[in-house]
């Protein structure tokens, strides 16, 4: 008697699918955090990116106002908690381009407890020019110009902002910053 030789069929066992399987699955749980964190990351830079063209725009209006202003306009006030200036008024359709009062004020809302820059026009209400989310603890205006008993300059005025802060990134996440920028007029009067 002659046996009869059975063809093999090539493929896998039940067994060797589910181990495969199994090492995919954790393979793609690995993976998929990985993915996850980076994305979760991602969102907190350009989160802290916005906030922080936020907290340049002020300092940027700041600075611009001052370099623009009048040098007899300008005034620290209120324990240097403010500044005032005479800033050039561009939007006015007139060629000679009159100045406008413009006021820079560090402020702590009453409600919330959290310290902003505001800007008034011309004695107007002030408009908070910081993010809800910029927190700033000290904010400092120094004037750094020297003037004789008459009023006249000695030297090229100048205006020092000091600030200290905290930016809130996420619930969980804080970064705090410091600035301190030195700003001297375009028009010099010595």
């Amino acid at each position: 008697m002659q046996l009869k030789k059975h063809k093999r069929i090539n493929g896998f066992t039940l067994i060797e699918l589910l181990v495969s399987i199994a090492l995919f699955s954790v393979v793609l749980t690995v993976s998929l955090g990985s993915i996850m964190t980076i994305a979760d990351s991602n969102k907190k830079a350009r989160s802290l990116m916005s906030v922080t063209n936020n907290l340049n725009f002020a300092v940027d209006s700041m600075i611009r106002s001052f370099k623009t202003g009048d040098v007899d306009g300008n005034f620290i006030l209120e324990d240097g908690d403010c500044f005032e200036t005479l800033e050039i008024n561009y939007s006015d359709d007139s060629e000679t381009f009159p100045t406008r009062e413009v006021k820079y004020c560090f402020r702590e809302d009453p409600v919330t407890q959290l310290g902003r820059i505001t800007k008034s026009i011309a004695g107007g209400s002030e408009i908070r020019l910081t993010s809800p989310d910029v927190d700033i603890d000290d904010c400092e205006f120094i004037n750094s110009s020297l003037r004789t008993s008459l009023g006249a300059f000695t030297s090229q005025p100048m205006l020092t902002i000091i600030m200290h802060g905290t930016v809130k990134v996420s619930e969980r996440i804080n970064s705090a910053f410091s600035i301190q920028t030195s700003i001297s007029q375009r028009k010099l009067e010595i």
